[in-house]
């Protein structure tokens, strides 16, 4: 029996639902190995195409996990403008002083693409010299190219304001079509943060263990100190954000960009540090200070 006969019959018999092109690629593929499959019987040439077939799904549910987890940035993000996430380094032109901070925030991009470092990132400073834009850049980067490290990260871009203008209705008792739609939005920011609750059995210990997956690996809040501090709304935007910084898996990092210093944010949200401490940190290297630079320009379309 030829190779492209045993294809066709492997095919026919209802084990593969792939395409022609595929089944196509199978006989290129099997033609290659023609002297390898010939010393093989009936039986074993069926399951060396069974076994293609299985890797074949294999590889196409995995492209179809990692094409999922890029589209959350889009669908599980919360922002007022959707062409920030548009954005990215190639489309930024910093003047001569802020170069340092783009060249910073590139490495940033880096190593969390690689996966292999979690932690605080602070942007701060004048605003209109582009810590929206070098952290939408950077989330931009992560979810493009961490799949190249094959460690394809969950990315969230939250807009303070969006998160601002959620909070009464969902904190409140508010009821009707908007509150529904408020906390309906603001479940599906929760989800993506505390991904998805699976059970595997673990043979070393002899039971099904639970963990998380594809919980987002890194969490922008961009332009704090922008949504509306005033008023019983205050209250009700800092006990959202407990809700989300509690939430957040102890492997995920954060970068927030604010108008507002470090220290002018714990004055405006808690005395005690209560909230600010879990989004800041003291480490130099994470902490990029953008007061006194120059406005930023765009690329020429």
């Amino acid at each position: 029996m030829g190779i492209a006969e045993v294809i066709s019959n492997h095919l026919a018999g209802g084990v593969s639902k792939i395409g022609a092109a595929e089944a196509r690629e199978l006989v290129r593929i099997g033609a290659e190995k023609t002297d390898k499959l010939k010393a093989l019987n009936k039986s074993d040439q069926a399951k060396w195409f069974a076994q293609r077939d299985i890797n074949y799904i294999r590889n196409y549910h995995e492209k179809d996990r990692v094409a999922n987890k890029k589209r959350k940035l889009y669908t599980s993000s919360l922002l007022t403008d959707w062409d920030i996430l548009g954005l990215t380094f190639d489309s930024f032109v910093p003047r001569p002083e802020s170069v340092a901070h783009v060249n910073r925030a590139k490495k940033w991009a880096k190593v969390l693409a690689q996966g292999e470092h979690h932690g605080r990132f602070v942007m701060f400073g004048t605003a209109g010299t582009g810590k929206s834009w070098l952290s939408a850049s950077i989330a931009n980067y992560v979810n493009t190219y961490s799949s190249a490290y094959k460690r394809q990260q969950v990315v969230l871009y939250l807009s303070a304001t969006r998160i601002g203008d959620l909070a009464k209705l969902v904190k409140s008792n508010s009821f009707g079509k908007e509150a529904e739609s408020a906390r309906k939005q603001w479940q599906v920011v929760m989800d993506a943060v505390k991904g998805r609750q699976i059970k595997q059995f673990d043979p070393s210990v002899g039971h099904d263990i639970s963990f998380r997956q594809d919980f987002a690996n890194l969490i922008v809040i961009d332009d704090l100190g922008r949504e509306n501090k005033s008023g019983s709304n205050a209250e009700h935007f800092k006990s959202l954000m407990f809700d989300l910084l509690d939430a957040i898996h102890k492997d995920a990092s954060i970068i927030v960009n604010s108008n507002y210093t470090m220290a002018e944010l714990s004055s405006m949200y808690d005395n005690d540090g209560a909230l600010t401490s879990r989004m800041f940190t003291t480490k130099q290297e994470q902490i990029l200070d953008f007061r006194s630079l120059p406005m930023f320009r765009a690329t020429e379309n």
